[in-house]
């Protein structure tokens, strides 16, 4: 028997149903709420997963693959339920910047947040108490800074294999073995011992369609795994697992001009950007450090001494 009612704070959930609401995480000067939207989709019996995005208030990716999961997906389609949080931290969000304005927090540090302190740790207590300790599985979607675009991939522990087993299911080409310190993930796989991803896929304040369309086919597949949803997987790319992180950082000023594209296989010393002398026909050119790929990209041109241009990974 199905149970009849779910609960998410004052949300009350009845079996295949659809509902769009909110969660109050906090109150504004003029003492009008703070509100997290919230699309919840119950089917029949089966696991809860979760999906966040825009914990960073300009990734906004993932805000739009919450969306188009919620248009495609209906409760006679689900075998459990999905909970989707478009906008995590919406001060951040409205404010397109990537901490939470009024007390300049990171909410991805802040979890599992405090009750009684600044409002990006209230916010991260609400989402964590309400909603992720209620769930089985979670998929965390980020997107790289302001001017600084990655190639799409799935961040996860390597340690949890159930997690990992979440990102073969997702299909991107590249996945990295990495352990979140104090982020939402780290968080609830410490705490809760939930399986979890993270996917970061492209640039900050950017919506950009192909990347949202590979999200969304990530969440379908991820559900297909976990017997959510009926279908076959639609795997497009040979994976490749990564470990070792490299950011080649610039060792003069000027304009920056990337030699490679997201995505790109690297060898040792090959070189991947020129800097230009805005003042003389002088160049200098950067290389990469390792046999690796190319994960993410600075595409703010104007470089000073010491800034990162290129991530590596290997």
């Amino acid at each position: 028997m199905i149970k009849k009612e779910i609960r998410l704070d004052n949300i009350s959930v009845q079996p295949r149903q659809k509902i769009f609401a909110a969660l109050k995480v906090g109150e504004l000067p003029d003492n009008s709420d703070v509100l997290v939207p919230i699309i919840i989709i119950r089917g029949s019996k089966g696991p809860i997963l979760t999906i966040t995005a825009a914990i960073h208030g300009d990734e906004v990716n993932g805000s739009e693959v919450c969306y188009q999961l919620a248009q495609k997906l209906n409760p006679e389609d689900i075998k459990g339920t999905l909970v989707l949080l478009p906008i995590c931290n919406p001060l951040a969000f409205n404010s397109r910047v990537r901490k939470t304005p009024l007390d300049g927090l990171d909410l991805n540090r802040c979890f599992p947040g405090k009750l009684n302190d600044s409002i990006t740790y209230q916010i991260a207590y609400a989402l964590f108490n309400s909603v992720i300790r209620k769930t089985d599985y979670l998929i965390d979607f980020h997107s790289g800074g302001f001017k600084f675009r990655l190639a799409p991939h799935v961040r996860v522990d390597p340690s949890n294999l159930d997690a990992i087993n979440m990102a073969k299911a997702f299909g991107l080409k590249f996945v990295i073995q990495r352990k979140g310190i104090f982020t939402l993930l780290a968080t609830a796989r410490k705490q809760l011992k939930i399986p979890g991803i993270c996917v970061e896929i492209g640039e900050g304040n950017r919506l950009e369609k192909e990347y949202v369309e590979l999200g969304v086919k990530g969440v379908i597949n991820t559900m297909i795994y976990l017997n959510m949803i009926e279908g076959e997987f639609k795997k497009t790319f040979q994976q490749i697992l990564l470990k070792d992180r490299w950011y080649v950082r610039s060792t003069k000023g000027g304009l920056l001009v990337s030699l490679k594209e997201e995505g790109e296989k690297v060898r040792k010393n090959e070189p991947v950007a020129e800097i230009h002398n805005p003042y003389s026909s002088e160049s200098t050119f950067l290389y990469s450090p390792v046999n690796g790929y190319v994960i993410g990209i600075r595409r703010n041109p104007q470089l000073s001494t010491g800034e990162g241009t290129i991530l590596i990974y290997s």
